[in-house]
């Protein structure tokens, strides 16, 4: 069974999930379409295995690697 951590929201499960759903609706809304990484940590966030915090550092992390794959790329075809 995995840890459970404080998410750093202190509501239930089902609270939690309800935030969860209103938070993408509001960015759907806007046109952003969240990544499937991005969602499994906000799974693992709802059910109390990883804190916001550590959501966060990923999706930074993943932001950064991307951006550092693109500006490489661009290098590699100027």
């Amino acid at each position: 069974m995995p840890k459970i951590l404080h998410s750093g929201y202190s509501g239930t499960e089902a609270q939690r999930r309800i935030a969860h759903e209103q938070a993408l609706a509001n960015t759907r809304i806007e046109g952003h379409i969240p990544s499937a990484e991005f969602l499994v940590d906000c799974e693992a966030v709802i059910a109390g295995t990883m804190t916001r915090e550590q959501a966060r550092e990923r999706s930074l992390r993943r932001a950064l690697e991307m951006e550092c794959a693109l500006s490489g790329s661009k290098r590699n075809t100027v």
